[in-house]
């Protein structure tokens, strides 16, 4: 990929947001550029017209009206006209068009979860890939974890409503021009939002641009734009996949949707993660920092230590790894759901 395919790549107006938010910044830059470089060759003018050498005598200058006139006025009409660019496309944002497709995307540490409507009338939920390079390279290494997009349609207006289930998270698409906060315990009623309606079909990158923690890094992830017929078609399929694995792994879905993927795999390879693999969890025995600061050896991962690790995940942390999880808000059912899919990943 050459130069010039890595800046439209990164920041190629893909939206029709985009297009509004470029038209200001460029006219505020071609504005900016005009008049620096009109007062440094005045100001140039200035130095050399009346230095001490062809000007020995100061004069003194008392004021000119016309001069004043268009100095107050010209820029006050510039400034004017940039704050009404700027106020249309804020304007733009904030407005969202009637029957816009609504997707939840929740943050954690360190994943995002997209939540579309099923066809059945419940929700269907997964979790974006972890640790993927940017779209362009994505695209170009043919990568698998492409189904882990946020999906969305071309030329339809889309809602995201944010949430958080720890800390301030920061949602923001690049070519979109979109960012919002996702803020912890929202108003389900009134949550923070964006919407936006891309125009290019293709992937497009989007990051968490508020640090929240050592993990920060991982939280990027992809928008893939496709046609209307093909969004359908997803939508259907995903749907019905959804339903399958809800019903057969319930586990699973929560292993995936509530933020665990991004710090413990389920194949054993713990590259780039923050914590233990789950795969071979229960046959392993481990040794654990308490809070004290001592060590106990040769723990065995039961039920009731799979409970207490993800409610009260600071009493025992396995050693060799960061104490850095936050406390998981699961009902006793789906912690038992949860043990009952590491038992299926064990060999």
């Amino acid at each position: 990929m050459d130069k010039k395919e890595f800046i439209s790549e990164t920041f190629g107006a893909a939206s029709t947001l985009a297009e509004k938010t470029d038209f200001a910044f460029w006219f505020i830059f071609g504005v900016s550029l005009v008049s620096l470089i009109g007062i440094t060759c005045f100001m140039i003018f200035c130095c050399i017209r009346y230095s001490r050498k062809r000007n020995p005598v100061a004069t003194n200058i008392h004021g000119n009206v016309i001069l004043e006139t268009l100095w107050t006025v010209i820029p006050t009409i510039l400034v004017m006209f940039m704050f009404w660019f700027g106020w249309e496309g804020y304007r733009y944002s904030k407005v969202v068009p009637e029957g816009a497709f609504l997707i939840n995307v929740t943050a954690s540490k360190w994943s995002w979860t997209f939540e579309y409507p099923r066809s059945d009338g419940g929700k269907m939920k997964y979790a974006s890939a972890q640790n993927i390079p940017s779209a362009a390279d994505e695209r170009m290494a043919g990568s698998k974890k492409e189904s882990q997009a946020m999906v969305v349609p071309i030329n339809t207006p889309i809602r995201i409503n944010l949430f958080s289930k720890d800390v301030v998270h920061s949602f923001f698409v690049p070519n979109f021009r979109v960012k919002a906060d996702a803020m912890p315990k929202p108003s389900i009623d009134t949550p923070n939002y964006l919407w936006f309606e891309a125009t290019k079909l293709g992937l497009f990158d989007f990051h968490c641009t508020e640090y929240c923690g050592v993990g920060h890094s991982q939280m990027s992830g992809f928008v893939k734009v496709v046609s209307k017929d093909d969004f359908k078609i997803w939508l259907k399929n995903k749907s019905e996949e959804s339903i399958l694995i809800q019903k057969n792994n319930p586990g699973f879905v929560i292993w995936e949707t509530n933020g665990c993927a991004s710090c413990h795999s389920n194949d054993g390879d713990n590259t780039n993660k923050l914590g233990p693999s789950f795969k071979g969890l229960l046959k392993r025995k481990r040794n654990v920092r308490n809070p004290d600061g001592s060590e106990t050896k040769d723990i065995v991962a039961d039920f009731e230590y799979v409970k207490e690790s993800i409610l009260f995940p600071k009493r025992k942390v396995v050693s060799g790894f960061q104490n850095v999880m936050t406390a998981q808000d699961l009902t006793d059912e789906e912690i038992k759901q949860v043990f009952e899919y590491l038992k299926t990943i064990q060999d």
